[in-house]
């Protein structure tokens, strides 16, 4: 029997598991903005190689020894990040994107280019919305410049 885990804090979502993988609970996963993968050998360091690409790194939740089939529901715990509820902004924002202020919210940031002008990404979008939606953000900052 495993002992009880408290979490304080931390952040879950729900994902559907792709038709080429099966999900165990425990197992550790990158949640990029469309797919769900196990993690690599570098988990967790990899997290700024490829903090463009990929949304969060996760624990699968579950009983030792639960599996998730391919299309079933399965929680995680979401490692590294805090999750928000965010405006959007106009521009709209896409899942897996990186986020900038706009006028009236957040929305998707401009191609990350060798231009001199900095600007802030507060995180990077966990779903997709129009202007005046709220969408979940992984609070992720980092600089970006701007093209």
């Amino acid at each position: 029997m495993l002992p009880e885990r408290r979490l304080k804090f931390a952040d879950f979502g729900t994902y559907t598991v792709p038709a080429t993988l099966t999900v165990r609970a425990g197992m550790p996963l990158t949640l990029d903005a469309t797919d769900v993968s196990p993690a690599t050998e570098d988990f967790p360091n990899a997290r700024e190689a490829v903090a463009d690409t990929t949304i969060v790194f996760a624990i699968a939740k579950g009983a030792p020894g639960v599996s998730y089939a391919a299309a079933a529901q399965f929680e995680a715990t979401h490692l590294f990040t805090s999750v928000e509820w965010v405006l959007v902004g106009t521009g709209g924002a896409d899942r897996g994107s990186r986020a900038v202020a706009a006028a009236d919210g957040l929305t998707n940031a401009p191609a990350n280019g060798n231009a001199t002008t900095r600007i802030h990404s507060p995180g990077i979008f966990l779903a997709s919305g129009v202007v005046g939606d709220f969408v979940p953000l992984a609070i992720m900052p980092c600089g970006l410049n701007k093209t």
